[in-house]
């Protein structure tokens, strides 16, 4: 448990400094490291971007009365050695950037310092990732859709900015959108596909660019991934027949798996990854339910998610 250790091993030394991207923090300003570790991630959000990157702020007061902050953590906090933090009370917090506010210097700067690390790399040394735990369920839906149809992501924003002007409208991205055939969006399609492009345009300025459609090819990496492990862990426990796989997880015996029967039947094999990301990848036409030539689809990506360790 990640916040057991950050708690066991103290903040600053299990603190995420080179990728801070989709943490969810909270700091009890009680504890001295957990003050700095607060002043760091304030610090970091004016090197990089201090009107975007942090998000949901709230500061509750040793009372128990809540801050909604609602004009962003103070300034002040992040300055000096420690900032001015308030002596007591505890801050919740997230943090996203946009790849091209991405400040690498500061970051290994912060590592070094107080995580103690020696760092040789540079900023184009490092493979950035995304977790897909916090990506809205749209995101996901999406990605999932692309990993059945494209060979690569990057490759989709150059057909969808048609005119090479490295960044995607709204307009335009509707416009892609709207010639798909994707059943996982017939529902509400035009609500859900603003939010994903909301998603995506990290700044607020009304263009998505290459950069920040990187978030795309970073979750597209990350779900690959997850497909692999679920392969390998499937063979490993089932061997290669996938039909007996199927009998393990349709537990009903009803020709479909439903949300809720394939989590529990993941977590009693002992799968320990994240089921439902890969559920909705199995579940190409977006029921709700895996059907059995959906379920055998997942053999095939068994060469694919190989591809992906090369």
């Amino acid at each position: 448990d990640v916040d057991l250790l950050r708690e066991r091993l103290g903040i600053l030394e299990y603190f995420p400094y080179c990728q801070p991207e989709q943490a969810s923090f909270a700091f009890d300003f009680r504890v001295f490291d957990q003050r700095i570790a607060a002043s760091l991630l304030r610090k970091l959000a004016d090197a990089e971007d201090p009107q975007s990157n942090l998000m949901a702020a709230k500061f509750t007061n040793e009372d128990g009365v809540v801050d909604p902050l609602a004009l962003g953590i103070p300034k002040t906090w992040g300055e000096g050695d420690g900032g001015q933090l308030p002596p007591a009370g505890s801050l919740e917090v997230g943090y996203r950037c946009a790849p091209e506010s991405r400040n690498f210097r500061v970051r290994k700067e912060f590592l070094e310092k107080y995580g103690g690390w020696q760092v040789a790399a540079d900023d184009g040394e490092v493979t950035w990732w995304s977790s897909l735990a916090g990506v809205p369920e749209d995101v996901l839906a999406f990605v999932d859709y692309l990993t059945a149809t494209a060979s690569d992501p990057m490759k989709t924003f150059g057909q969808i900015d048609e005119a090479s002007s490295g960044a995607i409208s709204l307009q335009r991205f509707e416009e892609w959108f709207g010639a798909l055939d994707c059943g996982k969006f017939r529902h509400e399609q035009q609500k859900r596909v603003k939010e994903i492009y909301r998603y995506l345009d990290i700044h607020g300025d009304g263009k998505v660019t290459v950069k920040e459609w990187r978030v795309i090819a970073q979750i597209w990496q990350e779900l690959k991934l997850s497909i692999k492990e679920f392969v390998r862990f499937s063979q490993n426990c089932f061997g290669s027949d996938w039909s007996h796989v199927w009998t393990c997880f349709d537990t009903n015996k009803n020709g479909t798996i439903e949300a809720e029967e394939w989590a529990t039947a993941v977590r009693r094999v002992g799968y320990f990854g994240p089921p439902m990301p890969i559920f909705r990848c199995i579940d190409r036409d977006g029921t709700g339910k895996i059907s059995r030539e959906e379920f055998a689809s997942l053999a095939s990506s068994v060469a694919a998610a190989a591809a992906i360790a090369r």
